[in-house]
């Protein structure tokens, strides 16, 4: 049975993480801040904030032995975002913003000018996988990552990652060491550190995976060993979202009455789907939507996720409504959508046993800890 999501749980989210770090090095900020962490950063001129993608509280909790140093040096557990994915949480984390500001709002956003889908990260074409120019999300969303912003303030820092795209960051663990040990030797006063690991693993092979438990137990070694080549370094462990174990693998192209009602390919991410609809045909859309899937997922107007801040507070994108489609899927339950009419040789419906951006529990819990001299 899987707890889900109330946001009267959690005060913090991972947006006022990253404002707080702002605050404490005089930098510009967005939102508001965490001061029981302003207080415990007091002092500190050196900050390490380590990002282990997927590894969310209860994921964590699902493997003790491995995680029971993360467990232990717990501060207090902070939200996700909406999406729970690492498109959106990650942007916003580097940039202090929501996603509804910085228009990241999942894997896959609709492009008017390509009249296509595309994936921001890889920036590419989702279906045909053609590439983008250069850059081209950040070319129609603009943002301000944290080692400017810091730096503008006349801190020292450095966005340091594992990335598919990325071309200079560590390849391994071991180089991921002397990398930012290298880092702060020379002068560093922030780093953010960001590992794919364990959500990689947490797709392939789901959350009580031994495979992931293993993972895990390697990430709190590279931790330790961080600490001791650095310890007048305070270090902190989030996770951008947790993941579920995926059940129910629902396809819109197993339903042509409810495929025909839709004018573009599904979009954002599988748990939180984003549907155009072609004219004249919402109505027609919704009554189907409700008949094959309402025991799966609610249903709501894009503009009224907008208008009650479903992704965050602050001035909207200006192409938000171009990513926001006209109806939000929300996954109430272990469910995923897709529409393999729209990816055909590239079909969300597969075998992955784990995945994100719902709103449960096990994806908006993540498990802030503090290691080094904070009390």
């Amino acid at each position: 049975m899987y707890l889900f999501y109330s946001a009267m749980k959690m005060r913090y989210d991972l947006v006022n993480l990253s404002n707080t770090i702002l605050k404490h090095y005089g930098a510009e900020t967005f939102h508001d801040t965490i001061p029981e962490l302003e207080e415990a950063l007091k002092g500190h001129k050196k900050i390490a904030l380590f990002l282990f993608d997927g590894a969310g509280e209860l994921v964590m909790e699902r493997h003790p032995f491995a995680c029971k140093y993360f467990l232990e040096n717990k501060f207090m557990s902070i939200s996700s975002l909406n999406p729970a994915t690492t498109v959106a949480c990650t942007t916003s984390i580097t940039t202090g913003k929501y996603p509804v500001e910085t228009g990241f709002l999942g894997w896959t956003l609709q492009s008017d000018e390509y009249n296509a889908t595309f994936e921001p990260f890889r920036n590419r074409l989702a279906v045909t996988q053609e590439q983008l120019p250069p850059n081209y999300m950040e070319t129609i969303c603009p943002v301000t990552h944290l080692d400017t912003l810091l730096g503008r303030a006349g801190v020292k820092a450095k966005i340091m990652q594992h990335h598919p795209v990325m071309v200079d960051g560590p390849k391994n663990l071991r180089e991921a060491l002397k990398k930012t040990h290298s880092f702060f030797e020379n002068g560093g006063e922030f780093l953010y550190f960001y590992w794919p690991e364990p959500d990689h693993s947490l797709h392939s092979y789901g959350t009580k995976s031994f495979r992931v438990g293993v993972l895990l137990w390697k990430l709190k070694n590279f931790l330790k060993k961080f600490q001791k080549e650095n310890p007048d370094v305070l270090c902190l462990t989030i996770a951008d979202h947790g993941l579920i174990d995926i059940e129910n693998y629902l396809d819109i192209a197993d339903h042509p009455d409810l495929a025909s009602t839709l004018a573009k390919p599904v979009s954002i991410e599988g748990r939180t789907p984003t549907f155009f609809t072609k004219e004249g045909h919402r109505n027609e859309f919704k009554y189907l939507f409700q008949k094959y899937y309402g025991e799966h997922f609610d249903l709501m107007p894009g503009r009224v996720a907008l208008e009650q801040q479903y992704f965050g507070k602050g001035v909207p994108n200006p192409r938000i409504n171009e990513f926001v489609g006209h109806y939000i899927g929300i996954s109430l339950d272990n469910s995923i959508i897709c529409n393999s009419n729209d990816y055909k040789g590239h079909p969300m419906k597969n075998t992955k046993k784990g995945n994100h951006a719902g709103r449960s529990d096990m994806e908006m819990t993540i498990c802030l800890s503090l290691y080094g001299t904070h009390e």
